[in-house]
């Protein structure tokens, strides 16, 4: 790796660490890729506009020697991205959002958005549960943590699936959020590969299930953006839905990691985050009239 690295890019850092190293204050981490390079490269150009409306806050992908930004490693496609040492906060997601809002993107639907997440609870329901020890001695367990994460993915489907029945499955105010889990880490925040079009309301939802918000705290997010009924019923499918465990179990399960001991700490977690969750969905249904889900209003066993 550091061969490829001082070949491709010219650093030759002192160490690598999970394919990542830091020099002169910034954060480098190679990331692999399935996209080709024009794909990339379309991604890249956010990169400079972004910087202008954060201050200098940006995320970018370096080009190779030979001025591609993709490189290949023992036959897998890397891009080197390189971030930053600052801070993100919440005035950073507003600018973020605010710079980009009324993004072009005819393709988007929330048709769409379902159908992607179904596909990976698939995923992880016929194939990666199938792959767990099943001689663990807390298998059991585990199996009961993984069934409840499934009950929120489809409640969170039913849930956006009325939406579209209620109204359509297009959302106003697409802008430049994010992927997968995003809070105020500085990586998951500017990584160019982190980036997608959909509501502001997508990042909320990693916000208030990663970070700790007060009621008055999300009441006020809430207001700054002033999301209507649709976007706060759209919110709540987003909460609802179990992103950071799906994206954790693919990945222990892409890189045959022993899952065991994410698990035991995700199961300590689950009241805890009923708890968030239930009070976010009094305050949504309260506030906006979603749709009731009776079963959030009962004390979780």
């Amino acid at each position: 790796m550091f061969a490829f690295l001082f070949d491709n890019y010219g650093y030759y850092p002192v160490n690598i660490v999970n394919e990542s190293f830091v020099y002169k204050n910034w954060f480098f981490k190679l990331e692999r890729v399935d996209d080709n390079e024009e794909k990339i490269k379309s991604i890249a150009s956010f990169s400079v506009e972004i910087a202008k409306k954060l201050d200098g806050k940006s995320g970018y992908i370096i080009k190779n020697k030979n001025g591609k930004y993709i490189s290949h490693y023992n036959g897998i496609a890397y891009v080197l991205i390189s971030i930053p040492n600052v801070v993100i906060d919440l005035v950073d997601y507003y600018k973020l959002h605010e710079f980009f809002s009324g993004i072009d993107n005819r393709e988007y639907s929330l048709k769409k958005v379902l159908s992607l997440q179904e596909e990976k609870y698939e995923f992880i329901s016929n194939v990666v549960v199938s792959s767990i020890r099943k001689d663990h001695s807390n298998y059991k367990e585990f199996l009961q943590l993984i069934f409840y994460s499934f009950g929120l993915a489809e409640n969170s489907f039913q849930y956006l699936a009325d939406i579209i029945e209620d109204s359509n499955d297009k959302l106003e105010r697409l802008t430049i959020s994010h992927k997968k889990k995003c809070s105020f880490d500085t990586y998951s925040f500017l990584n160019p590969l982190n980036m997608i079009i959909d509501n502001p309301v997508r990042d909320l939802a990693f916000l208030f299930k990663s970070e700790e918000f007060s009621i008055s705290e999300i009441e006020n997010i809430l207001d700054y953006y002033q999301i209507n009924a649709k976007e706060a019923s759209y919110l709540m499918s987003r909460i609802l839905y179990p992103d950071f465990l799906f994206e954790e179990l693919i990945e222990f399960y892409d890189n045959k990691k022993d899952i065991f001991n994410f698990l035991f700490e995700q199961k300590q977690k689950i009241s805890f985050n009923y708890t968030k969750l239930n009070t976010i969905y009094k305050l949504l249904q309260t506030k906006y009239s979603i749709r009731p889900i009776k079963w959030l209003e009962k004390t979780i066993l």
